[in-house]
């Protein structure tokens, strides 16, 4: 408690003293109403903050699969492999370790190609990812869910 508070409250309390009054109680439901609000308003923040966390894991993971449509069109034979040699695959081998290995939607196999030269395969879990997205009721562009359900169906990809 601040100074000046504690000054306040003893002059109310001298005043209450002499003069009969309340004002030590008005101040003091004066203040807890005053914490009540601010606690509701925190308790509002808190609930916003939960709600934008999950919608920017929302969006990683669009992202992140975003990354992995364009890989699929534009490598459509090794769109899960990665060369952590090439610097572009390695960031973008990064980026999906963050968002989908680390919340388990995939997992990574290191495969050996040459002596001592290695390769990552990402091996997404498609049901997770599906289950995470509809918790969270993502919307998706149309292509995303189109490719998606494609990739569910066990489809060629």
């Amino acid at each position: 408690m601040r100074v000046s508070d504690k000054i306040l409250l003893a002059g109310l309390v001298i005043i209450d003293h002499l003069f009969a009054t309340n004002f030590v109680e008005r101040e003091v439901a004066r203040r807890k109403a005053k914490v009540a609000r601010s606690e509701a308003r925190l308790a509002e923040i808190s609930e916003q903050l939960v709600k934008l966390e999950g919608l920017l894991e929302t969006a990683k993971l669009q992202l992140c699969l975003l990354y992995l449509r364009q890989r699929n069109l534009l490598l459509p034979h090794r769109w899960l492999y990665f060369d952590p040699a090439n610097s572009q695959e390695d960031k973008g081998l990064d980026l999906l370790i963050d968002h989908l290995v680390k919340p388990r939607l995939a997992a990574t196999e290191l495969q050996e190609v040459d002596k001592n030269r290695y390769i990552y395969k990402l091996e997404p879990d498609w049901a997770a990812i599906g289950d995470f997205l509809a918790q969270r009721e993502a919307d998706l562009q149309p292509e995303i869910a189109d490719w998606l359900k494609t990739l569910k169906k066990g489809l060629p990809t």
